[in-house]
């Protein structure tokens, strides 16, 4: 059965659970609560009937099939070492986090895109229909668009002829990536370019140590908790993947996990340092946490700074098109209405 349940769903549904255990509500009896108002009253209908015939919380999600693979064996893990409540509830914060990272994503990039496609299209409104218009009253004026007009006006012409092609390739465009077989073939070989490069290098190393944090707070070992991380981080991204074997291989061969970390280029030496102090004072899983938070935070403002620039840099590009169309226009007609009056 497909994955339903999106970040926010999930965050909603491990926060709900965590706060009905703290309550003292036993887990079959708070999954006939959560069914009563969800959407998805039958899944947790059937986890509740499950976990009445005496399954735990784990095998209720593994067998619902349609919750994440690590969210089962991270509550499994949990629930062995007396931890569910505690795993439920930095799975909710990981996925509030993921959630409230989407979003910024989806500003940072569609919004913006949206809008140059929007400038764009008046622009070539201007050069195809437009600046025609123009021409002829200039020549009915004894003149003509000459310079960066006319340069302008052949350009219109070109695009007023190829625009049925340009059209048929828009339009073939968005029916490729209407498939998901070819959205997912481009965005496969996006990841392998630059999909661990710039801001997506810090929304992956956010990604990986919350999610290695997770899994050492819910009682996994290191080794197990960076494979965990390596999933839930989805090691979909080649670069992104070598790094996570090396930090694998490191703690292998006996390194720290502080090393094994700056040697993937997921901490700096200073965060290192900062993570290795805590581990020797007995406050490892408190330090790896308040780094993860770290972490998560600057992706977060690294996406809101390429928000901050993408979009003005998309507004200025395309108004400076639209706006040399029309000064190069409205100057030379200009001229001749000064000439004539």
């Amino acid at each position: 059965m497909k994955n339903v349940y999106d970040y926010d769903n999930l965050s909603m549904l491990t926060m709900s659970l965590a706060h009905l255990l703290h309550a003292g509500v036993a887990v079959s009896d708070a999954l006939w609560l959560l069914a009563e108002d969800a959407k998805d009253s039958d899944v947790l209908r059937k986890m509740a009937e499950n976990a009445d015939s005496g399954m735990s919380l784990a095998q209720c999600f593994q067998n619902a099939g349609v919750f994440p693979g690590y969210l089962c064996t991270l509550l499994a893990v949990g629930e062995k070492v007396g931890k569910t409540e505690q795993t439920l509830t930095r799975l909710a914060r990981y996925y509030d986090g993921q959630a409230r990272l989407k979003r910024q994503l989806r500003s940072a990039l569609l919004y913006p895109a949206i809008l140059l496609a929007v400038l764009l299209a008046v622009f070539v409104v201007l050069l195809v229909w437009v600046l025609p218009i123009f021409d002829s009253v200039y020549a009915q004026l004894g003149s003509s668009l000459t310079g960066v007009a006319g340069g302008l006006l052949n350009l219109g012409k070109l695009i007023g002829k190829a625009l049925p092609w340009i059209g048929a390739a828009v339009v073939l465009l968005f029916g490729i990536f209407a498939v998901p077989f070819f959205r997912k073939s481009a965005m496969k070989l996006w990841k392998k370019m630059c999909g661990d490069q710039g801001v997506w290098k810090y929304v992956n190393n956010g990604r990986f140590v919350q999610a290695l944090s997770l899994g050492i707070i819910s009682g996994m070992t290191q080794p197990e908790a960076v494979q965990m991380a390596s999933g839930m981080a989805k090691m979909d991204v080649p670069k992104f993947k070598l790094r996570c074997e090396q930090c694998a291989k490191a703690l292998e061969q006996g390194e720290k996990l502080s090393s094994a970390l700056e040697k993937a280029d997921f901490l700096t030496a200073a965060e290192g340092r900062l993570l290795d102090a805590g581990i020797r004072s007995g406050q490892g899983e408190t330090a790896l946490s308040q780094l993860a938070d770290r972490l998560s935070e600057h992706s977060e403002e690294k996406v809101a700074r390429l928000a901050e620039k993408v979009e003005p840099a998309a507004v200025i590009l395309a108004c400076s098109l639209i706006g040399l169309v029309l000064l190069s226009v409205m100057l030379p007609l200009l001229n001749i209405m000064n000439t004539i009056g």
